[in-house]
């Protein structure tokens, strides 16, 4: 976590290890609500390799931009798509976590 969610955390009495509780206990519920297809109305394919994915992101641009490739490669796949809102979520690191909603106007 980062600064601000340790003060956060702490002002509000919630510990490192209920933290941990609930993140599993989120991942324990999601993970077969994913499998049983309980999300595929929300989820826009890409179209990409995802064998490839990792590497591409990692090479394909310079260090702080991967942010803004997430924002335009959503942007633009709503576009192509017609989709009429969309998420984007990065780890910031450090158990950092940032997420944008794109809604078309």
């Amino acid at each position: 976590m980062g600064p601000q969610a340790e003060v956060t955390t702490a002002q509000l009495g919630i510990s490192r290890a209920d933290q941990d509780l609930l993140a599993a206990a989120s991942h324990q519920r999601a993970a077969p609500a994913w499998q049983a297809g309980r999300f595929h109305e929300e989820v826009v394919e890409t179209g990409a390799d995802e064998s490839t994915l990792m590497a591409d992101e990692a090479s394909a641009h310079p260090l702080g931009a991967s942010g803004f490739r997430l924002v335009l490669n959503l942007a633009l796949e709503m576009r192509r798509s017609g989709a009429e809102t969309g998420v984007a979520a990065i780890c910031g690191g450090g158990g950092q976590g940032q997420a944008i909603l794109l809604r078309r106007a």
